[in-house]
């Protein structure tokens, strides 16, 4: 190729342009080409026009550098001095904001490792421009903590370049490079643990294939590749927590002669750091977690045997250690921070299920769906919220936020985990609905394949204990919850009336709830109506 057509010329004289942007389209004999800008820059003459062939070599743009001299003025304060067996801290304490005058050696942040505390400083006089870390954020050693300068100007692009990845997205990569991010997870979830990677670097995927196995505080799920190509860089590890967000894995797409630097690598990793520094600092104080306490109070399961969910654990030897899981580590967790937190009271309500017993057998003897004692509880628990509203809240500082649907969770042991998937929007489906949605979220958690947004969402919760045998229990309240619902065994039982002596149905519903949310009047009636709903089937679930 000895020269080429400008096709198209993308900029004017005077210009400010950024690495990587297009300057101008070029055609020759044997392809097109977009040719883009090498550095950060002013366009200050453009040589040649629009349908010009040009030589190779001949000049077409002239770009006027920055000096970097100007950055003599600036300084990046960075973290340093935490010692060579300590990689990271924690911003406990920003003295100054953004515009604030600061002096040299003036103490700018304070942050803690797990051994000392230490202080940030500047080593410049200047005005703070740019603050690149938050209080209670995570960062790394020699991580930009701050930007010093003069009071007023554009801050140098080469300071610019070295802060990337910090202050705002991670350094581009070169054409021929995509990457994949941890996706999505529903509204309440905000990262995942990611626990395997079910591929290695340099291995071709394609489209669909999974890349990686990550868990959230709910469920454990795969996150597919979008692209196809060749593993490039594996840029998370196990065991990391992830923002969504995050990126996880880059991929070559196609070929190119273009690699990625460790300094990119470096800018991607921080920047993932930074997405999960915010995804922490944006939880709500009151975060919402549908797991339960223990397998003692979270064996869901149905009387009737064909929607048993019983799994018998393994049983230890004695004396041996038996590690948690990282889903039982978080659930002890959340449910010490539900005892500390959550102010519950507790209330017992004894109802008569005589009717109920025999109206569910016309039902299932007749209906095309079967329908479980759960799927009535939870039934009568939705319906009873719509005239006690205040059961669907959420304390929110000084007011209390209602939901804008009512959705009931059911508790379900699948023997790996206990997960409690979320029937939404329970008030506004029939019976048979219910059934049929409680019926297929029980097979995708025995399967594995929930995803995280039928895991959240729930006012309350149903756990039932009673095939096991158990009388009543009181459960704990989970986090984001306002109460949830200990379901007993169904059991004969004596009553006089009219001198008479019958024989009842009768089953025990506990209800914990949030003192911060209802008093204990207000849930009474609310559990009167469970009560009333389920003791008149034929009136109330026609």
């Amino acid at each position: 190729m000895k020269e080429g057509l400008i096709v198209t010329i993308l900029v004017e004289k005077g210009q400010k342009v950024s690495k990587g942007d297009k300057l101008f389209e070029l055609e020759t004999d044997k392809a097109s080409y977009d040719m883009k800008c090498p550095e950060d820059g002013t366009v200050s003459e453009i040589f040649v026009g629009i349908d010009q062939t040009v030589p190779v070599g001949e000049p077409v743009i002239r770009l006027e550098i920055p000096d970097s001299k100007e950055s003599e003025d600036f300084h990046i304060v960075r973290l340093s001095g935490l010692g060579d067996d300590t990689d990271e801290a924690v911003v406990a304490e920003i003295y100054y904001k953004i515009g604030d005058h600061i002096k040299k050696g003036s103490v700018i942040a304070e942050v803690e490792t797990d051994k000392a505390a230490f202080d940030v400083i500047s080593e410049k006089d200047g005005w703070v421009r740019e603050l690149l870390a938050s209080e209670g954020d995570e960062i790394n050693n020699g991580c930009p903590v701050a930007v010093i300068g003069p009071e007023a100007g554009e801050i140098p692009s080469d300071i610019k370049k070295e802060i990337e990845g910090v202050s705002g997205e991670s350094a581009e990569l070169p054409d021929g490079f995509e990457v994949v991010k941890l996706p999505r997870l529903g509204e309440e979830t905000k990262s995942a643990v990611i626990s395997a990677f079910l591929c290695e670097e340099g291995e071709n995927v394609q489209k669909s294939d999974p890349l990686i196995e990550i868990e959230t505080d709910k469920a454990a799920m795969e996150v597919e590749s979008h692209l196809s190509g060749m593993v490039e860089c594996i840029v998370a590890e196990e065991g990391e927590e992830a923002a969504v967000g995050a990126v996880l894995v880059i991929v070559k797409t196609e070929q190119s002669e273009s690699s990625i630097s460790g300094e990119q690598i470096e800018s991607i990793k921080q920047n993932n750091k930074n997405l999960l520094n915010e995804a922490k600092r944006s939880e709500p104080e009151n975060f919402r977690f549908e797991e339960f306490g223990d397998l003692q109070e979270g064996q869901v399961n149905d009387s009737d045997v064909s929607q048993s969910l019983t799994v018998i654990p393994e049983t230890p030897d004695r004396g041996e250690t038996v590690p948690l899981s990282r889903v039982q580590k978080i659930i002890g967790e959340r449910m010490v921070f539900s005892k500390q937190n959550i102010p519950c009271f507790y209330l017992n309500s004894v109802v008569d299920f005589t009717e109920l017993i025999e109206y569910r057998k016309q039902v299932n003897a007749y209906g095309d769906v079967k329908v479980s004692f759960n799927d009535f509880i939870m039934k009568a628990a939705a319906d009873a919220m719509k005239d006690y509203p205040l059961m669907t809240g959420q304390a929110a500082g000084d007011h209390i936020k209602l939901a804008e649907e009512i959705s009931i969770g059911l508790a379900v042991d699948t023997g790996e985990a206990l997960l409690v998937p979320v029937c939404k929007n329970a008030a506004g489906k029939s019976l048979r609905e219910t059934a049929l949605t409680n019926k297929q979220l029980i097979e995708k958690a025995q399967t594995g394949s929930l995803t995280a947004g039928e895991l959240e969402g729930a006012s309350t919760a149903i756990s039932n204990l009673g095939n096991l045998g158990i009388d009543w229990f009181i459960p704990i309240v989970p986090p984001g919850q306002t109460s949830i619902i200990g379901v007993g065994r169904i059991k004969e039982t004596l009553t006089k009336r009219g001198g008479e002596i019958q024989a009842k149905q009768v089953c025990t519903l506990t209800i914990s709830v949030d003192h911060k949310v209802v008093n204990g009047a207000y849930a009474a009636q609310y559990m009167d109506k469970v009560r009333q709903i389920l003791e008149s089937p034929n009136e109330n679930f026609n």
